[in-house]
């Protein structure tokens, strides 16, 4: 029974290590950033946008915002890592209810957090503090959310990484 879980962990792990190589593959779309006049893509709303000619100063917008990207497949990508992020936050604010933080007392509030000297994810609780942006009402909130859209993809989500 034990080497079955253990089977288990590590094809989750194996799994995960994949998406993070994919994701660290498609990360020159971050880093890059077009010279004056070159065209670029950026996700927009459910497609996306070929754009040129444009400022330095919209060009830094798209960046912030929504990033850019060198073609339309890597917009394509930066637009489905929006659309994960929207359906993750969704989904937390569905699991939450109608459950809303009041930092004015001792009430458990649960956060993700990343422990990089131990190299893992963990879920934190904290009373009167706005420690996270996305708080839950409790730890089973975000084990859900974890379970439902993996581990890495809701902590790039949250921005705990």
């Amino acid at each position: 029974m034990e080497t079955n879980k253990k089977l288990e962990d590590l094809e989750k792990a194996y799994k995960e290590l994949g998406k993070k190589i994919e994701q660290l593959k498609n990360k020159e779309t971050d880093d890059w950033f077009p010279e004056e006049d070159e065209a670029y893509y950026v996700p927009y709303y459910n497609s996306t946008e070929y754009r040129s000619n444009n400022t330095e100063k919209i060009t830094k917008f798209h960046q912030a915002t929504c990033g850019i990207a060198k073609n339309e497949e890597g917009a394509e990508t930066l637009l489905e890592k929006i659309n994960l992020k929207i359906a993750i936050i969704d989904r937390l604010k569905e699991l939450n209810g109608d459950w809303k933080p009041n930092f004015m007392n001792d009430e458990k509030k649960f956060c993700l957090h990343y422990a990089h000297k131990d190299k893992k994810v963990g879920i934190y609780t904290w009373h009167n503090v706005q420690a996270s942006k996305y708080p839950a009402k409790s730890e089973e909130v975000f084990k859900t959310l974890i379970e439902e859209f993996g581990e890495w993809e809701v902590c790039e989500a949250f921005g705990v990484v």
